[in-house]
């Protein structure tokens, strides 16, 4: 007898365990926190849903800059911050939404005096981190 999955799925923010990007030396991002909402929570293997909170001052990551295997949009819920890229660097604010392809480098800080609160989503249940020192 096969399980059939769900043709739908509502998950609350408040159910699901606010997280720091940790590996075996320790916490990667200090200040940064994420939810991941749909990951492995649902019966999708092509998405991803998530909220990260960066606080003050942080920066995700926090020196060198980040890419990942997978593309991502994101969209700005609330604070202020930037963008860098190799070449070019964005202002952002609630409403501002951005996107890049799998393997651009890139880094976001939060250049404000309140948490930076960022949804994103990706194709995949999971993603990797490559870090770059200079893009």
């Amino acid at each position: 007898m096969s399980v059939s999955k769900p043709k739908y799925v509502v998950v609350s923010i408040d159910d699901v365990p606010r997280l720091q990007l940790t590996t075996e030396e320790g916490v990667v991002d200090r200040g940064v926190w994420f939810n991941t909402l749909f990951g492995g929570r649902t019966p999708t293997k092509s998405l991803n849903f998530a909220i990260a909170w960066m606080d003050p001052g942080s920066a995700a990551p926090m020196t060198g800059f980040v890419k990942h295997d997978v593309e991502e949009a994101e969209f700005i819920i609330s604070g202020r911050g930037t963008l860098e890229y190799k070449d070019k660097k964005y202002n952002l604010k609630p409403g501002v939404a951005f996107y890049h392809r799998e393997g651009v480098a890139h880094r976001v800080t939060n250049t404000g005096d309140e948490p930076l609160v960022l949804l994103y989503v990706y194709p995949s249940t999971s993603i990797k981190r490559i870090p770059v020192e200079r893009p």
